[in-house]
This record gives C-alpha cells, structure tokens and sequence, in this order.
C-alpha cells in the first residue's frame, strides 16, 4: 500500500489473504472454529496500514494528546471475522478495513 491511504484512528487496512477456515492446530496449539455461532466466516490476511490509537485523557495541555499504543503493526498476520470488516478497492486491489477491536487473533505464522 506504501504511502497511500493512512486508516483513520483505531482502524487498520488489512489485505485478506484466505478464509481461515480450514486452519489447523498451530505449533503453540491454538485451535480455531470454522464458522462463529451465527456462521460467520474467518478471514486471514496481512496487516498492511495502521491508524493512530485512540486519544485519552491526560493532565497535561490539549496540544499534548497522549494515545493508546496499536496492538498490531505492519506486516502482522491477522484473524478477524468477515462481517466486521468494510471491503474498500484502492489501486486495483480489495482491502478490508477493519477496527482492531475486531481482531480474534494474530497469527504466529
């Protein structure tokens, strides 16, 4: 995505790279379902923009806006589910931009 688009506060661009349900068992035994209870499907696919954190209060002067570290970062494998992601197109390819609250998982992999 190199200096394209930049995700707005909290939100990360994701490339998706497959449905995850056919996932294994990893090597640090993590197991995940297919489908949620509502039969929604897992998607993995490669951190590729994130946004700021969320500002919080401090005691210091407006123009010193402390923010929450983002837990992901460029380059992270993640594992969210497809419906708590918007499908936007940028430069010919489909990116899913999702909240990092929605993140089930990183992959070690």
């Amino acid at each position: 995505m190199g200096k394209g688009l930049q995700p707005f506060v909290g939100k990360i661009f994701v490339e998706p790279v497959e449905d995850a349900g056919d996932m294994k068992v990893t090597e640090s035994g993590l197991i995940a379902s297919v489908k949620t209870e509502d039969n929604e499907t897992f998607i993995r696919g490669n951190v590729v923009a994130v946004g700021k954190g969320f500002p919080y209060e401090n005691d210091q002067s407006e123009r010193d806006v402390r923010r929450a570290p983002m837990e992901v970062k460029v380059g992270d494998v993640v594992i969210y589910v497809r419906t708590s992601a918007v499908i936007t197109r940028y430069d010919g390819k489909d990116y899913y931009i999702i909240s990092e609250k929605d993140i089930f998982a990183v992959d070690p992999a």
